[in-house]
């Protein structure tokens, strides 16, 4: 196995495709991969795992870090947690890995919580802290849809860090509410003085909807906070076709002036036989959160050309390459 970056500058336009240094000693596991960028084009990658310590009930991380294109193995890392959260490293499995200012943070929705690692050091310090999550119940169903309904969000240019997440009132994770029920939106963040959740906003189904009722029916699934803006929120709601294709739609919600916005995503069986067929069959029944990414700045205008202003001028040529613009 090979792995590759791809780095790109406002100094330097064109993408620049890197070989990663093999790391003979341990395979690396992609879901607990991070990347941190760092000044002038650098960057540190890590690879994160637990493992109990010699001393009794204790458990220590070993953390594989790339910095300068050499890869270092730091074993026996001291973690700084609570008593009582030691069940939640026990049984840690992780998610995904999110980078914010100087940290990689990996996420456990089967744990409930985040370790926060300043890889930026020699010798990181490794810092668990729980998720405001009421339902910590580690049955293996919820935590396979746990991010169905909850994530975790670098915001604000990725100067906060916020967790968004759905709870319908009946308490089904997936699938209708039952009738007369609604969903609550809560989103928290991340004080980072002391490293405590702080409630910064609630939204009910009623506020979100409004005059769209007939769409209440379904609890919001994959929330996202913009990377932009933290008070824009961005979800999927599927409905249930006729047949076997769902319909699935994108939902974009400003919390401050409560203005809905609704898009669609996949139109259901009308999508069937054209280029996107692959695409709709897989995600109306498998669907995944959107990765939640800032459009690269260094790409306009020295690359993209937006295709609807030069839709005329490339029909005119059909040996021009075609163009296409990103909507992130």
């Amino acid at each position: 196995q090979e792995y590759f970056i791809c780095q790109g500058s406002s100094h330097q336009p064109t993408l620049q495709l890197h070989r990663i240094p093999m790391f003979t000693q341990r395979s690396l596991h992609l879901r607990s991969v991070g990347i941190l960028s760092r000044p002038e084009g650098k960057f540190v990658m890590a690879q994160l795992r637990l493992s109990e310590s010699r001393l009794p009930a204790k458990m220590e991380a070993e953390l594989c870090v790339l910095r300068s294109n050499k890869w270092e193995l730091l074993r026996n890392l001291q973690i700084k947690y609570e008593a009582h959260e030691l069940s939640d490293l026990i049984h840690w499995r992780t998610d995904r890995v999110i980078p914010f200012e100087n940290y990689l943070c990996w996420l456990s929705y089967f744990s409930g919580g985040t370790l926060f690692c300043d890889v930026s050091e020699k010798k990181p310090k490794i810092s668990y802290h729980r998720l405001p999550i009421h339902d910590r119940c580690r049955g293996a169903d919820l935590h396979r849809l746990r991010d169905m309904n909850c994530s975790l969000c670098t915001t604000d240019s990725g100067s906060k860090l916020m967790f968004v997440s759905v709870a319908p009132e009946d308490h089904e994770i997936v699938g209708p509410m039952l009738p007369g029920t609604d969903f609550v939106v809560t989103c928290h963040t991340l004080r980072t003085q002391d490293m405590v959740w702080e409630e910064t906003f609630v939204i009910t189904s009623h506020e979100i909807w409004g005059s769209n009722a007939s769409l209440s029916y379904n609890a919001l699934m994959f929330p996202l906070v913009s990377v932009a803006k933290s008070n824009e929120l961005y979800f999927l709601l599927p409905e249930k076709g006729e047949r076997a294709i769902d319909k699935v739609s994108a939902i974009g919600v400003d919390t401050i002036t409560m203005h809905t916005e609704i898009h669609q995503y996949i139109k259901g069986e009308e999508d069937l036989g054209g280029e996107d067929d692959d695409m709709v069959r897989q995600k109306s029944h498998l669907l995944h959160p959107f990765i939640p990414s800032e459009f690269p700045k260094f790409f306009w205008p020295h690359q993209l050309r937006c295709v609807e202003d030069y839709q005329d001028e490339l029909t005119k040529s059909s040996n021009q390459d075609s163009v296409g613009c990103c909507c992130v």
